[in-house]
């Protein structure tokens, strides 16, 4: 089982409103200051666990198995919370 899409998987799951956000990722206006606050450290810790399950993976023979699709939401929604996430996923097609 692919680690990284899992864990891709789980942020989807648990910010429901991740996939609606459309092709800007705006933050919902619903939002507090302090939501998009946590929300941003949580994304900044997870770049530390996507690092590891991408090794997992590797280690494991399933290097480069994360779901396209879920990478473009969480990059997305990455950028809009102003977290570079380039240095962790790979880039499409790459």
């Amino acid at each position: 089982m692919c680690t990284l899409s899992v864990i891709l998987q789980d942020q989807i799951d648990r910010h429901p409103w991740m996939p609606g956000l459309g092709p800007t990722f705006d933050v919902p206006e619903l939002a507090t200051k302090a939501d998009v606050e946590a929300l941003r450290a949580e994304f900044r810790e997870l770049k530390d666990l996507m690092r590891a399950a991408m090794r997992f993976d590797t280690a494991t023979g399933q290097k480069d198995c994360q779901d396209e699709a879920k990478m473009v939401v969480l990059r997305g929604v990455a950028k809009a919370l102003g977290v570079d996430l380039d240095e962790v996923l790979p880039k499409a097609g790459s």
